[in-house]
């Protein structure tokens, strides 16, 4: 009994001193975590996931160690050596670049409700972009991918994806209203996608670029 009184004593203390701490001494782990849940409803359940695997992980190693960091007194010197930290396992620029953007978008918030005097982030220069290099199926490759898939319940996707070259959510988004036989076309104007929650839900293209028609080819 005297250890959970002690224990309860404990959490109480805490939670008094949180309360009474200037926001501009909030460590960074759980700020950026409290930020996180704030805008998990707004966001896409892929999105979401990958916030919350960086946050839990490099985020949380680095800035639990280096408690002394706050989003009132990091400087741009701290952020280069976070960057230079995730460096050291090998990462490329490119994941390097998803951590700016989380951590930016999460000090710019805190920016907005007076937390914080300015954004770090906005002075730090982030990596210079991976140039992307895709790898492509062959003519060849693709027949046998469309041969071994043809009694499969999902040969239309492929067939699809694969002649016409669209995502796998677009593909998993079309329905039949997408599709105009007399003009014989396909309009990309929905996308599959998972909630926070775990279900499925249809959304609009992310970009304008992404809303188009293509023509249907003769194979599909």
């Amino acid at each position: 009994f005297r250890e959970v009184v002690t224990n309860f004593e404990e959490e109480y203390e805490e939670i008094l001193e949180r309360a009474n701490r200037p926001n501009s001494e909030i460590p960074i782990y759980e700020y950026m975590r409290e930020f996180l849940v704030r805008i998990k409803p707004n966001i896409q359940y892929n999105t979401y996931q990958s916030y919350n695997n960086m946050i839990e992980g490099k985020i949380k190693t680095y800035f639990e160690e280096n408690s002394y960091l706050t989003i009132g007194n990091i400087t741009t010197k701290d952020i280069e050596k976070f960057y230079s930290y995730l460096f050291s396992f090998g990462v490329k620029a490119n994941t390097v670049i998803h951590y700016h953007a989380i951590l930016h978008k999460g000090f710019k918030q805190a920016f907005k409700d007076d937390m914080i005097a300015a954004n770090p982030f906005d002075k730090v220069t982030r990596p210079r972009k991976n140039e992307f290099q895709g790898s492509f199926y062959s003519k060849e490759e693709l027949g046998k991918l469309f041969e071994v898939a043809r009694n499969d319940m999902i040969y239309p996707a492929i067939l699809i994806a694969g002649t016409m070259g669209v995502r796998r959510s677009e593909v998993l988004g079309l329905k039949w209203k997408s599709i105009d036989f007399y003009n014989k076309t396909i309009t990309i104007c929905e996308t599959l996608q998972q909630s926070a929650g775990g279900g499925d839900y249809t959304a609009a293209p992310k970009t304008d670029s992404s809303y188009r028609t293509l023509p249907l080819t003769r194979r599909v």
